[in-house]
Formats: C-alpha cells, sequence, structure tokens
C-alpha cells in the first residue's frame, strides 16, 4: 500500500538516499535517511527515520516516541541521542538494505582489534530493532608521508552475498553479508586510480571522489582527478577484462558522481555511461559512454541533450531507474554550486530514447524550501518518488507528472 507524503519534511540531516523500510506488520514503509561527508563530526548526529503512515519521526518498535536524528556507532546496541556518535559517514548514496539490515560506509578513529589507528568498513543498523549491529573494518587508516594513503570510502554496492567499495588508494574492499565479515584477499586491485588529493598522508578523515554502479553482473568505478571510469569483475575480484582507466569529461570537469546502464529501447543495458560535472557554463555535464567491452561509443543526442546548460559547478548523482507506465525510466539528480540550479531532477524515457513526455524539464519542485533541496537521490515505493539531498529536507514527487506533492 502506498501512501503521500502532504507537504515536505525538514529531516536534520543532509541525506543522500531515501532509504523505505516495511516493518512487519505495517502496510506503509518509513523513510530512512543517513547524513553524508567524512568531514561532518564524527560524533553528530546522522540516521533519521520518518514513518509515512504519519508523516512524523518514527516512533520506537514498542511504539513509544522518539527524537530524531541519532548518532551512529561501531558497537551493536539500540541508536542513542545527541552528539555521542564514533562514525563518521561518506559522500555518496550508495547503501544496501538486505535482510532488514541497512548497511553503509563507515569511517572511525575507534580502535579495533587489528586496526589500531582506525578504519574504514561496514556500518548498519536494524531498521526492525533500531539498533546499530557491529560495525566490521575492512581496511585500516594509514598515513604515510609520500604515498596513497587509506583516509575514506565511498559507497557499497552489492553483487550476490557481497557488498564492493573503493578506497581512497582505489583499492576495492569488500564485505560478505552472508558471514557477516570481510571477504577473503580483500581488498582488491581493480585498476581503479587513488583519489590522489584525498589520499594524501595528513589528509585526515576524507571522502572518495567518484561512484559506481552494477551492471550486468559487472562493476563500474568513476573516479576524479583525473576522471575515468574503470570496471571491476566480482567473479574474479580483478579488473574487467580489456578495461583499464578510461579517461571521461574534459579539461573543466570536477565530479564524476553520475554512473549508470546505458539502456537501449527494449530496456537491455548495451554499455554504462559517466556523468560528469563540469566548472563551466557551456558544458555544465560531460556524458561519456562506453560499451561493456571498454571501448568508447558515442553519446547519443537524445540522452546528451538531458543536462541543461548556463550555470557552473554542477553536481548529477546515479539515477534512480525504475518502470513507469510501461516505459523505463532514469530519475536523475541535477544542481549546481553557482546556486543557478538548487535542485532539480531530470527524467530520461530509456523506452521512447527521449526526454519523459509530460514530465517538467527540469522538473524544481519549487514548494520544497523555495526549490532548494540540493537533491541528492530519490526512493520509490511503487507509486511516488521520494527525494532528499544536502539541504535535509524529504518530499515526494509524482513520477508521471513531476508534481510535489505526489
Amino acid at each position: 500500500m502506498a501512501t503521500e507524503l502532504p507537504g515536505p519534511i525538514n529531516t536534520g540531516v543532509d541525506g543522500f538516499i531515501p532509504i523505505l523500510y516495511t516493518p512487519s506488520g505495517h502496510t506503509v514503509p518509513q523513510v530512512w535517511q543517513i547524513a553524508h561527508h567524512s568531514w561532518q563530526p564524527t560524533a553528530s548526529p546522522k540516521v533519521t527515520c520518518v514513518d509515512l503512515a504519519t508523516s512524523t519521526p518514527c516512533t520506537t518498535p514498542s511504539g513509544g516516541s522518539t527524537t530524531w536524528p541519532k548518532p551512529l556507532n561501531t558497537a551493536a546496541g539500540p541508536l542513542g541521542s545527541g552528539s555521542t556518535g564514533d562514525i563518521s559517514t561518506t559522500r555518496e548514496p550508495l547503501f544496501v538494505v538486505s535482510g532488514g539490515i541497512l548497511y553503509y560506509p563507515a569511517v572511525t578513529r575507534t580502535a579495533l582489534s587489528g586496526f589500531p589507528d582506525g578504519s574504514v568498513g561496514v556500518g548498519c543498523v536494524n531498521l526492525a530493532t533500531q539498533a546499530d549491529c557491529a560495525y566490521v573494518p575492512l581496511q585500516g587508516l594509514t598515513n604515510t608521508p609520500g604515498g596513497t594513503n587509506v583516509n575514506g570510502l565511498t559507497g557499497f554496492v552489492q553483487s550476490g552475498t557481497k557488498l564492493y567499495g573503493v578506497s581512497t588508494t582505489g583499492q576495492v574492499p569488500c564485505f560478505d553479508t552472508s558471514t557477516t565479515s570481510a571477504c577473503a584477499g580483500q581488498p582488491y586491485t581493480g585498476n581503479v586510480p587513488p583519489n590522489p588529493n584525498s589520499a594524501a598522508a595528513g589528509a585526515g578523515l576524507q571522502d572518495y571522489f567518484g561512484s559506481m554502479a552494477l551492471i550486468s553482473g559487472k562493476l563500474y568505478i568513476s573516479a576524479t582527478n583525473p576522471p575515468s571510469l574503470t570496471g571491476f569483475d566480482p567473479s574474479s575480484n580483478a579488473a574487467c577484462t580489456g578495461w583499464t582507466p578510461q579517461p571521461v569529461g574534459n579539461a573543466n570537469s570536477i565530479f564524476t558522481d553520475g554512473v549508470y546502464a546505458d539502456y537501449n529501447s527494449s530496456g537491455t543495458a548495451a554499455g554504462v555511461c559517466v556523468s560528469v560535472g563540469n566548472l563551466n557554463t557551456s558544458t555544465n555535464v560531460v556524458i561519456n559512454c562506453f560499451n561493456l567491452s571498454g571501448s568508447p561509443t558515442g553519446v547519443p543526442a537524445f540522452l546528451r541533450s538531458i543536462y541543461p546548460t548556463g550555470h557552473a559547478i554542477s553536481l548529477t548523482m546515479n539515477p534512480l531507474t525504475i518502470t513507469v507506465g510501461g516505459h523505463l525510466r532514469s530519475y536523475f539528480p541535477f544542481g549546481t554550486s553557482d546556486q543557478g540550479y538548487t535542485g532539480q531532477v531530470l527524467c530520461f524515457d530509456w523506452t521512447a530514447q527521449s526526454r519523459c513526455t509530460g514530465f517538467p524539464y527540469p522538473d524544481p519542485h519549487a514548494g520544497v524550501n523555495s526549490g532548494k533541496t540540493f537533491d541528492y537521490g530519490y526512493g520509490y515505493d511503487g507509486t511516488c518518488l521520494f527525494g532528499v539531498g544536502d539541504s535535509g529536507w524529504l518530499f515526494s514527487l509524482d513520477p508521471t507528472t513531476g508534481s510535489t506533492p505526489c
């Protein structure tokens, strides 16, 4: 059973992707969010929950009221209160929910067995009990002068029972949900370039600048500085055959945060594309596409036209791809740091190979915080889209008409 959100809600966190979870015995989902950026104070509250049945903060499993947001911790136990966390989160909206457990990328300075100087790894929340489950370290933080260091990581993508991420060194850490432990032999080498600035000695907790997506059983990983895209094969835990880091973007490129499948009109993934944010106003976003063997392909005009121009320092994240009205559609978050675009949805119809018919271009949802939402990602309950972003507002959106509320 779907529901609508009658109006936007300020959740108190700059959330990435709305994570929809329906507790046992309920018919309407909750929306969970985790705040982002490793440079946020470790102790600050980072997780929040809204009950769509009432459009109010979630109550405890026993029905009592509670206050959100809450901190996140490495130790297992009920979510606490105040600024009492010991986990920092990352900048990418890549989370995994499996068996009622929300897995998220985490960075901590807390000393754990085998990791005395802190680590990057897998944090998790049991959504049913509203509790931290035990954090699992995957790589120790390092501080080697002149070398590339583990200072942070991107989000996680699931392949089978395993979660894969990328650390600032370009290595690929791995966690197995079936054993709730690190995968054997991880972290893997996958030809992913390290983030030079984020991997510098003495840089402290840092964000990995790039993203990733699972397409036809392979991981495609973007990196920044220089912008590139690399294929990684989970079946061999190594770079995809034929793939070396492929250059993307141009001399004005800044962020490589949008990685997604290139679908044909029948809905088959024929390749992979990356949308690269730019500093200038003429190109705004550069799109590069490749076939699944690693060879560059042309970018059709219908896809290139999805991004508006005229403003600078653009940011676009991985799209949400769903079927609406029998058509496969992708909803791209978009904004620019010069405040020209302060949070827009761009809708592309892969079936029609065009912008979505009947959907505003671009869709600004102006009624939410005066349009200043700075969208990072969307969730879908089968009827409505739910969006969140840097400004901390949760809102609903009609996937056909673009109207808010849904």
